[in-house]
């Protein structure tokens, strides 16, 4: 089976978060599945070596703001702000297809 994963995180310090996705990626990669992750990451040695990266490449730091934004905002107005980060994620799903 395959298994998309998508996250900003950067993966620079093990935190609670962090632990906790390392351990459902690598044990759906370690079980055979087909693992596929976009973030941040530059990191991958916590990561099964099966698992598939795709960078962002998109330091980004304003995650509250984003998700604050979404929830008052127009979306029109959010993609425009971050416009950047939003292409970057797409080029990242265009490449995992």
């Amino acid at each position: 089976m395959r298994f998309i994963f998508f996250s900003l995180r950067d993966f620079k310090v093990d935190v609670g978060e962090s632990v906790r996705i390392y351990g459902l990626l690598n044990s759906l990669a370690a079980t055979g599945n087909e693992v596929v992750f976009i973030s941040n990451a530059l990191r991958h040695e916590m990561f099964h070596p099966d698992i598939k990266h795709y960078y962002i490449g998109c330091d980004f730091q304003q995650k509250r703001h984003l998700q604050g934004y979404l929830a008052l905002l127009s979306y029109d107005y959010v993609y425009k702000k971050y416009n950047q980060l939003f292409h970057k994620i797409k080029l990242a799903l265009e490449a995992v297809n």
